[in-house]
């Protein structure tokens, strides 16, 4: 299994600097239909716990003070690496699900299902969406692969900070679903913060 942690990190680094939405404290008496966990395993929960839920995983990836953990499993008709991020003192920050596409319809066929599982666990939360397609002649996918179209729909949570989007990207060829609490984008954005302040 091939998981591509750092580009996960620039992609979410991104997210949490475009638009960071409220970063409120998390409350684990939050309503119902809010983000406070991903794959049903709560936000700040440990490195064990994690592995204490989902078994041993096959792929472990250390980046910038992160961890990933990494599994492959089915979802939704989909074989995906299944991704668990934490972080040394505030745990699980993010998780999230890559399910690589192949031709025709099929990066749409995907993104839509995925948009459509996360829309039925979550109808209160209302997302932001950008689906366009500048080629006439090609399909989404197609379009895609040469840069002229975009497909990202990003929910914002405004109890407590929490994100989620669907994604579809070309480098590699796969639907990203993400899951970042609102303590993520914090230390995300400071990872990004302190690599622009270390390289440039």
């Amino acid at each position: 299994m091939k998981i591509r942690f750092v580009a996960v990190l620039a992609a979410v680094g991104a997210l949490a600097v475009v638009g960071p939405g409220r970063l409120g404290a998390q409350s684990a008496a939050a309503p119902t239909g809010s983000i406070v966990a991903f794959s049903s395993i709560p936000w700040g929960s440990s490195e064990a716990a994690v592995v204490a839920r989902a078994g041993r995983p096959p792929v472990i990836q250390s980046v910038r003070g992160l961890k990933a953990l990494a599994y492959t499993e089915e979802l939704l008709g989909q074989t995906v690496t299944t991704l668990y991020v934490i972080h040394p003192q505030h745990g699980l920050i993010a998780g999230g699900y890559s399910a690589p596409y192949t031709y025709g319809n099929s990066c749409w066929e995907i993104y839509s299902s995925f948009k459509a599982a996360i829309m039925a666990r979550y109808p209160n939360l209302m997302p932001d969406v950008t689906e366009s397609n500048e080629s006439r002649s090609l399909d989404m996918c197609a379009a895609v692969g040469i840069h002229r179209a975009t497909a990202i729909i990003t929910w914002n949570d405004p109890v407590n900070g929490a994100r989620a989007y669907v994604q579809i990207k070309d480098d590699p060829r796969e639907v990203q679903t993400m899951y970042v609490s609102a303590q993520g984008l914090r230390d995300f954005g400071t990872i990004s913060e302190g690599e622009v302040r270390d390289r440039f």
